[in-house]
């Protein structure tokens, strides 16, 4: 532990001898000793009938920005121009000969370069949201959109009290396909999840595997308790 409040600060006025004391020390742990912004006696806030004085703390208590990790959208490359220009790549590569271990420590490097540049000219970067669903891709971003396309449509003919129009049928199998299309999708992901899991990970698997089904993101309103008559 560690003293906050100077040394030298009074803190208590007697109430008879008038004397200034300092019965009141304010302690902190070491661990916020550098959060410390300030420590001081607050005389202009002295309550009426009492003899000790308020004093204010101050923790610098604003958390530290995460380092922001470039991330990849790989599931969003359009891969024959990427394949296209690696294949080209390759091939200046191939017409030189290796002789020695120079020779190839120089041509590996070269293979990591074209296939930086490739990344760096094809694959784009994920736009980190809050929100974001690691699982999603663009395939289900374009089924998205055409399933609300065809709920605007559906609705439109029901307003009008047309609900044997052929629209509905294509909006049910629609929207059924979409489902669809979003459960495989995290069903994949868990699965290459499963197979990248280390040392490291293994307890965030067993958390997940262990919890009870839930909709944890969904709002609930607690449970209220009343107080009857026998308390």
């Amino acid at each position: 532990m560690e003293m906050a409040l100077p040394a030298g600060l009074p803190t208590l006025e007697h109430t008879s001898s008038k004397n200034w004391t300092r019965p009141d020390n304010v302690w902190i742990s070491e661990t916020l000793v550098g959060n410390l912004n300030s420590c001081d006696v607050m005389a202009d806030k002295w309550p009426i009938c009492t003899d000790h004085l308020p004093f204010k703390l101050e923790l610098d208590t604003a958390p530290e920005r995460a380092e922001h990790i470039k991330r990849w959208d790989w599931r969003a490359v359009k891969w024959k121009p990427l394949e296209e220009y690696v294949a080209e790549g390759v091939k200046l590569l191939a017409n030189r000969p290796i002789h020695d271990v120079q020779d190839f420590t120089d041509e590996l490097a070269a293979l990591d370069d074209l296939l930086i540049r490739a990344r760096d000219k094809f694959v784009p970067k994920v736009k980190i949201s809050p929100y974001m669903r690691r699982w999603w891709s663009a395939e289900l971003g374009e089924a998205r959109k055409a399933k609300a396309k065809l709920s605007r449509k559906a609705y439109e003919q029901a307003s009008r009290g047309i609900i044997s129009h052929p629209i509905h049928e294509e909006h049910r199998v629609m929207r059924n396909a979409y489902s669809q299309m979003i459960k495989v999708a995290k069903k994949e992901f868990f699965l290459e999840f499963l197979e990248r899991v280390d040392a490291k990970s293994i307890w965030n698997l067993h958390k997940f595997v262990s919890m009870p089904a839930s909709d944890g993101g969904g709002a609930r309103v607690p449970t209220l308790k009343v107080v009857n008559e026998e308390g």
